[in-house]
Protein backbone atom coordinates (compact mmCIF):
# COMPACT_ATOMS: atom_id res chain seq x y z
CA UNK A 1 0.00 0.00 0.00
CA UNK A 2 1.53 3.42 -1.11
CA UNK A 3 1.95 5.48 1.92
CA UNK A 4 2.31 9.40 0.55
CA UNK A 5 4.21 9.64 3.77
CA UNK A 6 6.51 7.24 2.98
CA UNK A 7 6.35 6.43 -0.71
CA UNK A 8 9.18 7.39 -2.78
CA UNK A 9 10.10 8.50 -6.24
CA UNK A 10 7.29 7.98 -9.08
CA UNK A 11 5.23 6.25 -7.00
CA UNK A 12 5.27 9.16 -4.29
CA UNK A 13 4.24 11.46 -7.76
CA UNK A 14 1.49 9.07 -8.15
CA UNK A 15 -0.14 9.70 -4.61
CA UNK A 16 0.70 13.27 -4.51
CA UNK A 17 -1.16 13.11 -7.81
CA UNK A 18 -3.76 11.05 -6.47
CA UNK A 19 -4.39 13.38 -3.38
CA UNK A 20 -4.84 16.28 -4.98
CA UNK A 21 -7.23 15.27 -7.69
CA UNK A 22 -9.34 13.07 -4.88
CA UNK A 23 -8.97 15.04 -1.59
CA UNK A 24 -8.25 11.45 -0.54
CA UNK A 25 -5.54 9.10 0.47
CA UNK A 26 -4.63 6.40 -2.29
CA UNK A 27 -6.30 2.63 -1.24
CA UNK A 28 -5.75 -0.80 -2.50
CA UNK A 29 -8.97 0.18 -5.01
CA UNK A 30 -6.82 2.76 -6.37
CA UNK A 31 -3.60 0.95 -7.19
CA UNK A 32 -5.79 -1.81 -8.29
CA UNK A 33 -7.74 0.74 -11.43
CA UNK A 34 -4.28 2.27 -11.72
CA UNK A 35 -2.81 -0.79 -13.05
CA UNK A 36 -5.71 -2.17 -14.45
CA UNK A 37 -5.82 0.72 -17.26
CA UNK A 38 -1.70 1.02 -17.26
CA UNK A 39 -1.56 -2.75 -18.06
CA UNK A 40 -4.55 -2.24 -20.59
CA UNK A 41 -2.29 0.63 -22.04
CA UNK A 42 1.00 -1.34 -22.51
CA UNK A 43 -0.61 -3.97 -24.16
CA UNK A 44 -2.98 -2.20 -26.62
CA UNK A 45 0.18 -0.16 -27.58
CA UNK A 46 2.13 -3.16 -28.14
CA UNK A 47 -1.20 -4.09 -30.48
CA UNK A 48 -0.01 -1.32 -32.46
CA UNK A 49 -2.33 0.91 -34.16
CA UNK A 50 -5.99 -0.07 -35.60
CA UNK A 51 -6.61 -1.33 -32.58
CA UNK A 52 -8.73 -4.89 -32.66
CA UNK A 53 -9.55 -7.65 -30.51
CA UNK A 54 -7.06 -10.15 -32.03
CA UNK A 55 -4.48 -7.78 -32.49
CA UNK A 56 -5.07 -7.02 -28.44
CA UNK A 57 -5.17 -10.34 -27.32
CA UNK A 58 -1.83 -11.32 -29.67
CA UNK A 59 -0.37 -8.54 -28.12
CA UNK A 60 -1.28 -9.68 -24.70
CA UNK A 61 -0.66 -13.74 -25.43
CA UNK A 62 3.11 -12.29 -26.75
CA UNK A 63 4.70 -12.81 -23.33
CA UNK A 64 5.85 -9.73 -23.54
CA UNK A 65 6.61 -8.38 -19.50
CA UNK A 66 4.72 -5.43 -17.94
CA UNK A 67 5.92 -4.17 -15.12
CA UNK A 68 3.73 -1.75 -12.47
CA UNK A 69 5.61 1.99 -10.07
CA UNK A 70 4.50 -0.48 -7.77
CA UNK A 71 7.15 -2.91 -7.81
CA UNK A 72 4.15 -5.58 -7.64
CA UNK A 73 5.17 -9.14 -9.59
CA UNK A 74 5.28 -8.84 -13.53
CA UNK A 75 2.43 -9.31 -15.42
CA UNK A 76 3.06 -11.89 -18.21
CA UNK A 77 0.35 -13.81 -20.61
CA UNK A 78 0.58 -16.22 -23.02
CA UNK A 79 -0.93 -18.51 -25.48
CA UNK A 80 -1.69 -20.94 -22.69
CA UNK A 81 -1.69 -18.93 -19.60
CA UNK A 82 -4.22 -16.07 -18.72
CA UNK A 83 -3.28 -15.56 -15.18
CA UNK A 84 -0.79 -12.60 -15.72
CA UNK A 85 0.72 -13.67 -12.61
CA UNK A 86 1.44 -16.54 -9.70
CA UNK A 87 2.56 -14.77 -6.96
CA UNK A 88 0.72 -13.05 -4.03
CA UNK A 89 2.02 -11.80 -0.62
CA UNK A 90 0.41 -11.69 2.87
CA UNK A 91 -0.28 -8.56 4.50
CA UNK A 92 -2.20 -7.46 7.56
CA UNK A 93 -3.28 -4.53 9.36
CA UNK A 94 -1.00 -2.92 12.21
CA UNK A 95 -1.38 0.28 14.02
CA UNK A 96 -3.67 1.35 11.10
CA UNK A 97 -1.66 0.73 8.19
CA UNK A 98 -0.99 -2.15 6.19
CA UNK A 99 2.39 -4.55 6.62
CA UNK A 100 3.00 -7.03 3.97
CA UNK A 101 4.19 -10.18 6.51
CA UNK A 102 5.42 -12.38 3.68
CA UNK A 103 5.84 -11.75 0.02
CA UNK A 104 6.70 -13.56 -2.81
CA UNK A 105 4.47 -16.25 -2.24
CA UNK A 106 3.85 -18.71 -5.35
CA UNK A 107 0.11 -20.52 -6.10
Amino acid sequence: MPYRCTAKGVVKEWAEAYFKMYSAEPNTQAVIGYNAIMTFAHYANLAGKDLTGQKLLTALESGDVFQDIFASPPTKFSNTNHLASTITQISVIENGRWKTVKDGLSF
